[in-house]
């Protein structure tokens, strides 16, 4: 058996009758649904879970039998009806960013703004209003372009072969001491393995952004944090290799300069994650506590 939420209304089917129930057109990609076998007993987003998402995406509604209908979902289907009329008459087109289809989008009679595509099954967000002839239609930022394009390139590029060309430079400017200072090669040691962590966390974070992860935000935001204590770190770990007196006041000038470097790109793409209008259409989606 499968639970299966619509808004505040709970629903036990058996797989037929869910499949069913798609392709009468009665079930949309944000319903809930909960199964021990598919989603190990949690809420999730139906258009998340296979192969339900699958049966969304090549499912085409047929006429449905209001008479058989729960009213619950009786009163969403026509409350989605009355939003594609007042839509028409305003004459606005639903199109998908995604794929580009004006056929398949529906919009979501729950969620208000929110629109599924059952072609791509996702969903994008446009602000509409209800109640007045002024419709702003807000799709040109669900995609990853833009500067959120450059700070996933940052991430799972830039970043890893800086990291790599920084490491190269500095063991080859400090390996000939190594016989005189044997801490230099501990410390080389230590930097290139947290310098390692730090690059696959990047590329990690990165790839999650890319693809439109659930989470991906919080990953990314996981990162900077771990990313600016590094940089913190790194400040006083040239102190424990054991050099002279006479070099920390290069130590600290170089430290100075890598920290106020970091500082600014983690500030930047911190607030950026947090003010984004780009951002926030690309990754809102509902948070479901199981």
């Amino acid at each position: 058996m499968v639970e299966l939420k619509i808004g505040s209304d709970f629903f036990e089917l058996s797989e037929d009758q869910l499949r069913k129930a798609i392709e009468e057109g009665l079930i949309e990609g944000h319903d809930l649904v909960r199964s021990k076998e598919y989603t190990e007993s949690k809420w999730l987003l139906i258009s998340e879970v296979e192969p339900f998402r699958t049966w969304i995406v090549r499912s085409s509604p047929t006429e449905v039998d209001y008479a058989d209908m729960p009213p619950a979902k009786r009163a969403l289907i026509e409350r989605q009806k009355q939003i594609e009329r007042d839509l028409e008459e305003r004459g606005v087109s639903l199109y998908c960013p995604n794929c580009g289809s004006d056929k398949n989008t529906i919009p979501s009679a729950i969620y208000t703004g929110k629109f599924y595509c059952k072609k791509c099954a996702r969903y994008y967000e446009m602000e509409v209003s209800m109640e007045s002839n002024d419709v702003k239609v807000e799709t040109k930022y669900k995609s990853v372009g833009g500067w959120l394009l450059l700070f996933c390139l940052s991430l799972t590029i830039f970043s890893p072969l800086l990291t790599i060309f920084y490491f190269v430079s500095a063991y080859n400017e400090l390996s000939p001491g190594f016989n005189q200072f044997p801490g230099l090669l501990t410390l080389c040691i230590i930097d290139g393995m947290l310098s390692i962590g730090l690059m696959i966390f990047s590329i990690y974070a990165g790839i999650v952004l890319w693809k439109i992860k659930p989470g991906a935000i919080k990953i990314a935001k996981k990162y900077l944090l771990v990313f600016l204590g590094y940089s913190i770190l790194a400040i006083f770990l040239p102190f424990t290799a054991g050099l002279p007196s006479q070099a920390n006041e290069s130590i600290i000038i170089e430290g100075a300069k890598n920290a106020i470097r970091s500082f600014i790109y983690f500030g930047i793409w911190y607030s950026y994650l947090n003010m984004s209008k780009r951002v926030k259409a690309t990754y809102e989606t509902l948070e479901v506590k199981s």
